[in-house]
C-alpha cells in the first residue's frame, strides 16, 4: 500500500510564492505595456522569463530530489518547461519588429515540450491498478464529449478567422489540439481512478485549458500569415506553466483511491454533445475535425448502454437470488422479512404460519441429505398447491416453511393448517420407501401486541412449539400460554446472576 507524499518543504513553499509572484508581476507589466513600445515589452517578457525559468526548475528539482516515487514524473514536466522557455526566449530575441514569421524558430522547443507534459501526466499516477472496461468506456464517452464541445466552439471559428482548411488549418490548430489531447488524457485518468480529484488534478486541468485559452487566441492573428507580439499571451502562457508547476509539487494522498461512481448526467451529456456536434456540424472539410470524435462518443456510447445492460440484468438475477430458496425456488427468509414488514406498515389483515415437518431429522440421517433435499422439494410443491393464490409459501430454512395469509379468522386459519398437514401426508416414495410426510403448524395473528416482523415471526414460533405437543398438530398463538415471555426470560438471568453472587438464602423444610 503506497503511503501519502509528504508535504512540500518550506524552501518549495517559498519557491512556488516566488513562480506566483513573478508572474503576477509579468501580468502587471503586460498590461502596463499594452500601448507601450514594443522593445520595451520584449525586455519584460525576458526579465519575468528568466526570474520564472529559476525560480519553476528549482522548485521542480528539490521535489524530485524529495519524492524519489514521483521523480520520473516531475522531471519530465520539468523537461517540458524547459523546453518551453527556451522556445519563448528564441522568439522573443528573434523578435525585432513587431511581427514575427509562423512558423518561428522556436516552434519545434514548442511541439517537443508538449512530449515533456504528456510524459508527466501518464507518470504522474500513484499506482498501475487494473480499471474496468466500464471505467474507460466511461473515460471514452466523457472525453469524446468534451473534445465535441471545444470542437464545436474552436473549429469553426479558427476556420473562419484564418480563411483556411484542410492541411493549413491543422497545422494552425495543432498547439490547441495537443492542449486537449492533454485534457482528455487528464479528464482519462480521473474517471477510471488513477488520479486522485484533488488539487494535484485541478492544477494540472486549468493550466492546461490556460493553455488552451492561450493558444486559441494566438490563432486568430494568423491571417496574414505572422504573429506580433502579445505580451497578455506570454502572461497567460506562463500562468498555464505556474499552475502545471504548482500541481507537481502538491502533496498526493494514499494510492488507493475510492471507487469511483460517475453521476449518470455526466455520460448523458457527453452523448448528447456529440449529438449536437454531429447535427451542427461545419459542412466544409473541418466539419471531419469534429465529426471524428463525435462519432467515437456515440461509439462509446453505445458500449456503455450495452454493458449497463447486462449489469442490470446481472443486478436484477442477483436480487432475485437474493431473495430466493435455493433448493426449493420458494421465498426465503429475506424475502418473507421483507414482506412482513411491508404489510405490517400497510395494516393489512395478516397471518403467518409456520410449518415444521416431524421427524425429518430421522429421513436426512436413515436416507441421506440427499433424500432430504427431494422431500422437501416435494412439501414445497404440494404446499404451493393446496394454498390460494393470495398466500404466499416460503422456506424460512432447514425444514421450516411459511405461509403469508391474508386472513385473520382463527378457525379458517386453523383449516387452512388442517388442509395443508393433511395433503403433506399423501404417500411419498423415497429411496425405494414410502414415507407420510407429519408436520405441526404455528399460527401467529397481526395485531397491536405484534407490530414488527420479529415480533410475529417470534409468536409464531412460540405456536408451533406449542402445537408440537398438541395432538390436534395446529396450535393459534396464545399470550396467556406464551412460556417464553420476556419476564421468564429476565427471572431466569437474574436467578443465574443470583446464584453466582451468592444472593440466594437455601432453607431445608
Amino acid at each position: 500500500m503506497a503511503r501519502a507524499d509528504q508535504g512540500p518543504s518550506p524552501i518549495v513553499r517559498a519557491l512556488v510564492i516566488g513562480v506566483w509572484t513573478v508572474v503576477a508581476a509579468g501580468w502587471v507589466g503586460a498590461l502596463a505595456m499594452r500601448s507601450g513600445p514594443p522593445e520595451l515589452a520584449n525586455q519584460l517578457v525576458l526579465v519575468v522569463l528568466g526570474g520564472f525559468f529559476v525560480l519553476q526548475v528549482s522548485s521542480l528539482l528539490l521535489t524530485a530530489a524529495r519524492v524519489p516515487r514521483r521523480r520520473a514524473a516531475v522531471l519530465a514536466l520539468l523537461g517540458g518547461i524547459v523546453l518551453w522557455t527556451m522556445g519563448s526566449l528564441t522568439v522573443t530575441v528573434a523578435d525585432v519588429g513587431t511581427v514575427r514569421p509562423f512558423p518561428a524558430p522556436g516552434e519545434l522547443l514548442f511541439v517537443a515540450s508538449y512530449l515533456g507534459l504528456a510524459a508527466y501526466l501518464l507518470l504522474d499516477v500513484p499506482s498501475r491498478v487494473h480499471r474496468s472496461s466500464v471505467a474507460w468506456l466511461d473515460a471514452v464517452v466523457v472525453c469524446g464529449g468534451v473534445a465535441c464541445v471545444i470542437a464545436l466552439v474552436l473549429v469553426r471559428p479558427v476556420s473562419a478567422a484564418l480563411g483556411q482548411t484542410g492541411v493549413p488549418l491543422l497545422l494552425a490548430l495543432l498547439y490547441p489540439l495537443l492542449d486537449l489531447a492533454l485534457i482528455a488524457v487528464l479528464l482519462a485518468q480521473v474517471v477510471v481512478g488513477e488520479r486522485e480529484a484533488g488539487w494535484s488534478s485541478v492544477f494540472p486541468g486549468v493550466g492546461l485549458l490556460l493553455l488552451l485559452v492561450a493558444d486559441s487566441s494566438l490563432l486568430v492573428q494568423l491571417r496574414g500569415g505572422s504573429l506580433a507580439s502579445v505580451p497578455m499571451l506570454e502572461a497567460l502562457w506562463g500562468t498555464g506553466f505556474a499552475l502545471l508547476g504548482t500541481g507537481a509539487v502538491v502533496r498526493r494522498r494514499s494510492s488507493d483511491a475510492p471507487p469511483v461512481h460517475r453521476p449518470a448526467w455526466i455520460l448523458v451529456g457527453a452523448a448528447l454533445s456529440a449529438v449536437l456536434a454531429l447535427a451542427l456540424r461545419p459542412t466544409e472539410s473541418v466539419g471531419l475535425y469534429v465529426s471524428i470524435p463525435a462519432v467515437l462518443t456515440l461509439a462509446g456510447s453505445g458500449a456503455r448502454m450495452w454493458v449497463a445492460l447486462g449489469q442490470a440484468r446481472r443486478t436484477a438475477d442477483a436480487v432475485q437470488l437474493s431473495l430466493t430458496d435455493e433448493l426449493t425456488g420458494l421465498a426465503n427468509r429475506r424475502s418473507v422479512l421483507a414482506a412482513l414488514t411491508a404489510r405490517l406498515t400497510q395494516r393489512e389483515p395478516l397471518a403467518l404460519l409456520l410449518l415444521d415437518l416431524d421427524g425429518f431429522k430421522e429421513i436426512n440421517d436413515s436416507l441421506g441429505h440427499s433424500a432430504g433435499d427431494t422431500v422437501l422439494g416435494v412439501v414445497a410443491r404440494r404446499l404451493a398447491d393446496a394454498v390460494g393464490p393470495g398466500v404466499a409459501v416460503s422456506r424460512l430454512g432447514g425444514d421450516e416453511f411459511a405461509l403469508l395469509v391474508p386472513d385473520q379468522d382463527h378457525l379458517e386459519l386453523l383449516e387452512l393448517a388442517r388442509d395443508v398437514r393433511e395433503t403433506l401426508l399423501a404417500p411419498l416414495e423415497v429411496e425405494n420407501m414410502q414415507l407420510a410426510i407429519r408436520s405441526s403448524v404455528g399460527i401467529a395473528v397481526a395485531g397491536a401486541d405484534n407490530r414488527t416482523s420479529g415480533d410475529l415471526l417470534r409468536q409464531a414460533d412460540v405456536a408451533l412449539y406449542e402445537a408440537k405437543d398438541s395432538p390436534v398438530g395446529a396450535v393459534v398463538y396464545d399470550v396467556a400460554r406464551d412460556g417464553f415471555s420476556r419476564q421468564r426470560l429476565r427471572l431466569g438471568e437474574e436467578l443465574r446472576q443470583g446464584i453466582s453472587e451468592g444472593q440466594l438464602q437455601l432453607w431445608y423444610q
